[in-house]
C-alpha cells in the first residue's frame, strides 16, 4: 500500500511521470501513435465542422446580387398580381408610391411632435392674455352681452 498521499500509478500502463518519481511503465510507441492519431482526427472534425459553420453562414446571410431591391419589390407585387393575391390597382397604386419615394416626391414618414403645453402661471398672478382676452377676472361660462350688470 502506497504511504498517505502518494498515487498508486501502476493500474495505469502507458503514462510517463518521469518528473514525480511515480514508477509508471515506460509509454509503448503505440500508445503515442493512437494518441497523436486521436488528437489528428479532433482537430479534423473541428476543422470541417468549422468550414461548414461558415458555408451555411454565407449561404444564409450573403445579400442579393443581380436584383436590386426596387426591382426585386416590383417583380414581388407583379407576382401577386399574377397569382391574385393583389389587383390591378393595387399594383399600379404601389407603383406609383415606389416611384414618388424614389424621386424623393413621397410623404414624409416623419411623425408630427404634438405642441409643447404650455406652463401654468405660478398661484396669484393673473392669467396670460391669451387666456383671458379682455383682462377681467369672470369665472368660467358664456359671457352675457356687452354690458355689465348693474349698468
Amino acid at each position: 500500500m502506497p504511504p498517505f498521499g502518494a498515487i498508486d500509478w501502476s493500474h495505469a500502463p502507458g503514462l510517463v511521470l518521469g518528473a514525480s518519481g511515480a514508477t509508471g511503465g515506460q509509454a509503448s510507441g503505440g500508445a503515442v501513435v493512437s494518441t497523436l492519431v486521436w488528437a489528428g482526427v479532433l482537430i479534423g472534425v473541428a476543422v470541417i465542422a468549422g468550414l461548414g459553420l461558415l458555408a451555411y453562414r454565407r449561404r444564409v446571410f450573403r445579400e442579393e446580387t443581380g436584383r436590386d431591391v426596387t426591382g426585386g419589390l416590383l417583380e414581388d407585387l407583379r407576382q401577386a398580381v399574377r397569382e391574385g393575391r393583389m389587383t390591378t390597382e393595387e399594383f399600379e397604386a404601389a407603383k406609383r408610391a415606389m416611384a414618388m419615394r424614389l424621386r424623393g416626391e413621397g410623404p414624409s414618414r416623419e411623425i408630427p411632435k404634438p405642441p409643447m403645453p404650455r406652463p401654468r402661471p405660478p398661484e396669484g398672478l393673473p392669467p396670460s392674455s391669451d387666456e383671458n382676452p379682455g383682462g377681467t377676472r369672470e369665472g368660467p361660462g358664456p359671457k352675457k352681452g356687452g354690458s355689465r350688470p348693474g349698468s
